[in-house]
């Protein structure tokens, strides 16, 4: 169980990016929610879901449109790092390019298969 347990600490750890070309009208929502906060998933504290990292996906949005996986984390839009304080301003341009790490999305995933729950905030 160990070589298991490393292996998916490993995956969680090491970036996976992709780029995600979205182009909507000016004021389309994404359709997705995300984690304002980090949150701990292990006792260890070896995986912490980061924030921005999208916890939900509206049914027939841009986000499912588009191939947005759940557990994806958003690192950049238009080439500028996203931040708290301006991803709204960021997700005004209707074509975005956005860099996303796709290293938490199998570990999301199968813990929501499990059952867990997660809040989160958007």
């Amino acid at each position: 169980m160990d070589i298991i347990y490393e292996q998916l600490v490993l995956r969680a750890n090491t970036p996976v990016y992709d780029e995600i070309y979205i182009e909507k009208e000016e004021d389309d929502k994404l359709g997705f929610q995300y984690s304002v906060k980090t949150t701990e998933i292990t006792e260890d504290k070896r995986i912490t879901f980061p924030t921005f990292m999208i916890m939900r996906i509206t049914p027939n949005g841009k986000a499912e449109k588009y191939k947005v996986r759940l557990g994806s984390q958003i690192i950049s839009i238009n080439n500028i790092d996203v931040t708290i304080d301006n991803y709204q301003d960021l997700i005004k341009n209707e074509k975005l390019n956005i860099k996303v790490n796709t290293s938490y999305c199998m570990i999301y995933q199968l813990l929501l298969r499990e059952g867990k729950k997660f809040n989160f905030h958007y």
